[in-house]
């Protein structure tokens, strides 16, 4: 069922708060409260196309969630990020790579002096490498630590870090991240966001404000949104599963090993004993044909390595 204000992670819900041209300045802000951590301050910007075509037919298109520019002319995109993907920070180089590409000219040649690229994803999903909120990476020497680069960088955001609640918000980063993650839980604008902006955010996102055409639209993202949910949640079961299975059959191997392991040891301790028990009885046999021969007790005992204890255990002497 439809809550009081939609979720900002849907698709529709993403592109209605920022992509709108008449909502500029609520990516802006949201922009800002990320890039102040870079030392980058948007006073404006402007949308640009979210499908590139490869130069050759062979070329896959690249769809982005949101491009745009500011009055600078830095670049940046910023996409959501629903699940852990196979190699997932090489697609984020390789979408960054194609906003420097796009800055050339065909034809000309190109002095290779591009505006700055910054590529922003929102993690709905826990990243092991990325456990800050805010994980920022640029291009570095490794033994300095000096940028390669100063305007070329990731920024990734992982929510699954951020947990405070209403009451605990400070910064305007800290307001969007929450905004992010429960806005549509909330069933009324909190007193910490009822900041003229963010009042903004609030009357676009309120369910009830929307045509029946957007609701229908809405409706349909919050559903793939759900679906996508549900097949994470049943891939995490599975994998669990395959886990636990897994688990029990290298149980079950590490068990067949030491009982093999086990079956070994024993046989060996049998042959040791068997080759103990045949060497006693070599040597009692030998005693016997040297005593028979008249040989004395004390050399005997020095031929056969053995002591009175041993021949009187086995009869040979009183």
């Amino acid at each position: 069922m439809p809550t009081t204000y939609i979720n900002i992670l849907t698709d529709f819900g993403f592109k209605r708060i920022f992509a709108d041209e008449k909502n500029k300045d609520l990516l802006i802000h949201f922009l800002n409260s990320i890039m102040r951590f870079q030392g980058i301050k948007i006073k404006y910007i402007t949308y640009k196309n979210t499908e590139f075509v490869g130069e050759y037919e062979e070329d896959k298109k690249v769809i982005l969630d949101l491009y745009c520019t500011n009055e600078k002319g830095e670049h940046f995109l910023i996409e959501v990020q629903r699940a852990e993907q196979e190699f997932f920070k090489k697609r984020l180089l390789f979408y960054a790579s194609r906003l420097v590409q796009e800055q050339g000219i065909k034809g000309k040649k190109w002095d290779y002096n591009f505006k700055g690229v910054y590529s922003i994803a929102i993690l709905d999903f826990d990243m092991p490498e990325s456990q800050e909120i805010l994980n920022s990476y640029r291009i570095l020497n490794e033994k300095t630590h000096t940028p390669f680069l100063d305007d070329f960088g990731f920024v990734i955001i992982n929510l699954t870090q951020f947990n405070k609640q209403e009451h605990e918000l400070k910064s305007n980063f800290e307001k969007w991240l929450y905004l992010l993650k429960n806005l549509d839980k909330l069933k009324d604008i909190p007193l910490k966001l009822q900041q003229h902006l963010f009042v903004k955010l609030f009357n676009l996102a309120e369910y009830g404000a929307l045509s029946k055409k957007e609701q229908k639209a809405y409706m349909e993202s919050l559903k793939k949104y759900n679906d996508w949910e549900n097949v994470l949640e049943f891939a995490q079961k599975k994998g669990y599963k395959k886990a636990v299975l897994k688990y029990e059959e290298l149980l079950k191997e590490e068990k067949k090993r030491a009982e093999e392991k086990e079956k070994l040891l024993n046989e060996e301790k049998k042959r040791a004993e068997e080759e103990k028990k045949r060497a006693e009885e070599e040597k009692i046999e030998t005693v016997k044909i040297l005593l028979s021969m008249g040989m004395s007790l004390e050399n005997v005992m020095k031929a056969t390595h053995t002591d009175k204890d041993f021949l009187k255990k086995h009869n040979l002497i009183s």
